[in-house]
């Protein structure tokens, strides 16, 4: 009896009847959240095994384990009305935070940032051919950047 009125403080209804609707909600909830949890793990995971060094993968499968028990521990208190489910929240959401940083932090070290953030080299290193026929611009160290024959084809 006492179990039966904590299960009814816990889902703030008085009938009975009430209570079953209600735990489908949480269950629909619940597998809709970890879906969507588990396709950005594992997208992630993906991306942090194709930059880690060979050494390090044994980070992969730590990470997979701490996903399934912290879903676990999260559904266990959904149903038992715990306190327990920023636990088991937390065991999903942080290790998803701290693989995003590192997947960026992994992208800029090794030499990804191209595509994120461009190349400055472009800037310097454009071609600027005079309206004058055989007249080229002048690198910094004097010698011409187009040939005059270059600029014929090019045109």
């Amino acid at each position: 009896m006492l179990m039966g009125a904590a299960c009814q403080l816990c889902s703030g209804s008085l009938s009975l009847q009430e209570s079953t609707p209600r735990r489908h909600i949480l269950q629909q909830l619940f597998v809709t959240s970890s879906l969507e949890q588990l396709l950005l793990y594992v997208l992630n995971l993906v991306v942090m095994a194709t930059l880690l060094p060979q050494e390090q993968l044994k980070l992969v499968p730590i990470l997979v384990v701490m996903f399934i028990i912290g879903r676990l521990v999260f559904w266990l208190s959904l149903n038992t009305c715990s306190s327990w489910r920023g636990f088991g929240s937390g065991l999903t959401f942080f290790p998803l935070l701290a693989m995003i940083t590192l997947n960026l932090f992994l992208m800029y070290n090794l030499n990804l940032k191209q595509p994120l953030f461009g190349s400055l080299d472009v800037l310097y290193n454009q071609v600027t051919p005079s309206s004058w026929l055989g007249e080229t611009s002048q690198s910094p160290s004097g010698t011409p950047d187009v040939l005059p024959t270059d600029i014929l084809d090019a045109q």
